[in-house]
């Protein structure tokens, strides 16, 4: 009975690894095209993505002045941090971020770094949650989320528990070989993580990066009932100002 339920628990495991590896690249890359390809007299191209009501503008991104091109990944920003330092000021054009910068804890120095390797009238892609930070019922969901991923050790917790698991192959105590680990352990560390979490409305997001030097060129939110889009996920396209 044992082995079934390690079994099961196993394939379960498995099955959401490789549901996220087919979904998010794949939608990922049709929305990030839909904004490239937008064009003003066909506003309905952009899928399952709609723009605010209000723009003035013929395209969202000039595709073709994007030559050299920096994704941040998630974690806590150090990684990005020291890539940065290998790039030279003005260096690349565009600079995307999904749902990573609430991850960030000195989040004015990244921004400050983004600003430094990105080209005047450079790109940022913002995809992230419109979410207050005190204890609103999206926050809390959001938090669940972020406990279960832990737990099943999938997205960017999955590379966290291998070399975790490495590092304490001796000491049964923390994680077994079984692959287990100690509960009230976990919970520390699921409380002491999601506490770390700073949320921001999409307004609180904007203001933070018109004060370093951007400017708000496009928001587009998704086609979906609230229920429908429980993360409140939406996409927000910055330009950066002249230095």
């Amino acid at each position: 009975m044992e082995c079934s339920k390690d079994s099961a628990k196993k394939d379960a495991k498995m099955s959401l690894r490789e549901w996220r590896l087919q979904t998010r690249p794949g939608h990922r890359l049709v929305e990030l095209k839909t904004m490239f390809e937008f064009n003003s007299a066909y506003p309905s191209n952009l899928c399952d993505l709609k723009l605010t009501p209000s723009y003035d503008f013929q395209e969202i991104i000039s595709r073709g002045s994007i030559n050299a091109y920096f994704d941040m990944i998630c974690r806590d920003g150090l990684i990005t941090a020291e890539i940065g330092e290998y790039l030279a000021d003005n260096r690349v054009d565009l600079i995307t971020c999904f749902v990573t910068l609430h991850h960030v804890p000195h989040l004015n120095s990244m921004l400050s770094e983004f600003v430094r390797i990105l080209q005047p009238d450079g790109y940022l892609i913002l995809r992230e949650h419109d979410c207050r930070n005190e204890r609103s019922l999206t926050a809390k969901y959001l938090n669940f989320v972020h406990a279960f991923m832990m737990i099943a050790r999938v997205g960017e917790f999955a590379e966290v528990a291998a070399n975790h698991l490495s590092q304490n192959h001796n000491e049964s105590v923390v994680v077994s070989e079984s692959d287990t680990i100690d509960w009230e352990q976990q919970k520390s560390n699921i409380i002491k993580y999601t506490s770390s979490i700073q949320y921001r409305t999409r307004k609180e997001w904007q203001h933070e990066l018109e004060s370093v030097g951007f400017r708000l060129k496009a928001t587009l939110d998704y086609k979906l009932q609230a229920s429908a889009n429980p993360q409140a996920l939406y996409y927000a396209v910055y330009q950066l100002n002249a230095k």
